[in-house]
């Protein structure tokens, strides 16, 4: 994906994420959006099908991953409420909608890969081989292409990170004839702690 930004100066709340216009010319291979913060985004078929967020697609794990062997000729796109695009595709799959706010932040601001051995019983390496070479993307280019086996976790342009305080009171008397007796209490806090679900 290619995104360009523009200037935010002075941009009402919603318009990173709320779109001007939408762009697919027939027999193109790819779609551009641009949005009411001046940004526009480039979009192409491969990535837009590859990550299409339909449960038939990613399932229901809440992780999206890129799905290979999907038709790429983009014939059918519709608005959906105020919110997303429909796309359909030329071998008849249209239940992907895409959120502009997944649109937009498609970005991921985590990457995990997953490794997995031969069989259930196998672990996927060793101490002696060590983690496999995990290969991150080069962030010097305006697009570039997750590997099949990464998973993508997007958060808010705005994020307030959460933490979590833990705190003791202890009490201690001498009771005497080597006697001691000791009363604790020990707790923690939770302040806004991230929950990650999937939106469409």
């Amino acid at each position: 994906m290619t995104d360009q930004p523009r200037s935010q100066a002075g941009q009402p709340p919603g318009a990173r994420t709320t779109p001007t216009g939408v762009k697919a010319p027939h027999g193109a291979k790819e779609l551009e959006i641009s949005w009411a913060d001046g940004h526009r985004s480039r979009f192409p078929h491969e990535i837009l099908r590859g990550y299409c967020p339909c449960a038939g697609c990613q399932g229901h794990s809440g992780v999206i991953q890129f799905q290979e062997g999907g038709n790429l000729e983009l014939r059918e796109l519709e608005q959906v409420g105020n919110y997303a695009l429909g796309l359909g595709w030329g071998d008849s799959h249209n239940t992907g909608i895409y959120s502009f706010r997944y649109l937009r932040d498609a970005y991921p601001a985590t990457i995990s890969s997953q490794f997995s051995g031969a069989t259930s019983f196998q672990a996927a390496g060793s101490l002696r081989t060590g983690l496999p070479n995990v290969v991150g993307p080069d962030l010097s280019q305006t697009v570039y292409t997750l590997p099949v086996a990464v998973g993508t976790t997007t958060f808010p342009q705005v994020f307030n990170r959460g933490y979590i305080e833990s705190y003791n009171f202890t009490i201690e008397r001498d009771a005497g004839a080597g006697f001691n007796v000791q009363a604790a209490y020990v707790g923690s806090r939770a302040i806004r702690q991230t929950v990650i679900e999937q939106k469409k």
